[in-house]
């Protein structure tokens, strides 16, 4: 059986050769790569959730990140206590083009130590974000910078790495858009972060241990006032659930 499988595998791999063209590109690659558009990217929409903006600085994108504790609003008679990215939950959406150069100053103003990880992205392990692993976690009132270029087109996201911080709200969506469009091409890009929650009826702070959810939230809000689902209704685009 181990010496049938292998011969399988090796006649498909010379099968998948001998579909390589000439100058090592295949035949799928070829028609995938004639399906550009020379407009430019449809930018991310993500309701209820700002961008991140940046400042240049030569050729690299600055962007500033801080990690603290926030207070929203999830429907009009119910705010919950969790923690967030520049005072919000989940954080601002950061857009990128595929080749950029990226510095991302990060400041801690939480009660306890934590780090960013480029949830996705092909990073210097330095970049990555893992506590104890890639970096010193970041204590509170420190900062660290992170910078890459970004070599990959698609839609990622960033998040805390330290245990049930991401279970308080520490996530946002990180879009690297290609340098040219595919086609066809999309009206609209939608990006929507679903988090579910554990909340008492009498608290407002998430309990980070517990699995037994009662709450879902669409950018940080629920019904009857998120609008992240209503305005994708009969949208013809693309729909990015993190």
């Amino acid at each position: 059986m181990f010496g049938t499988g292998l011969l399988g595998w090796s006649e498909s791999l010379r099968a998948q050769m001998r579909g390589m063209t000439r100058g090592g590109e295949s035949e799928r690659s070829k028609r995938v790569s004639r399906k550009k558009s020379s407009v430019a990217p449809v930018r991310m929409i993500t309701p209820d959730v700002v961008d991140l903006p940046h400042e240049m600085d030569g050729n690299t994108k600055v962007f500033r990140l801080v990690a603290e504790p926030v207070k929203r609003k999830v429907v009009p008679w119910k705010t919950l206590e969790v923690w967030g990215y520049n005072g919000s939950c989940p954080g601002p959406t950061i857009q990128v083009t595929q080749g950029d150069r990226v510095r991302v100053i990060f400041e801690n103003r939480l009660p306890e130590s934590t780090s960013m990880h480029w949830h996705g992205l092909e990073l210097p392990i330095e970049q990555d974000g893992v506590p104890w692993i890639s970096q010193k976690p970041t204590a509170p009132g420190e900062t660290f910078t992170y910078e890459f270029t970004v070599h990959q087109e698609g839609t990622f996201f960033y998040h805390a790495h330290s245990a049930m911080q991401e279970m308080m709200g520490l996530i946002g969506i990180f879009v690297a858009h290609p340098k040219e469009e595919f086609a066809p091409r999309v009206d609209h890009d939608y990006g929507i972060v679903l988090q579910e929650w554990a909340v008492l009826p009498s608290n407002s702070v998430p309990n980070s241990a517990s699995m037994e959810f009662n709450w879902l939230t669409f950018n940080g809000v629920a019904a009857p006032v998120d609008d992240a689902v209503d305005r994708t209704i009969g949208q013809p685009g693309a729909i990015a659930l993190s």
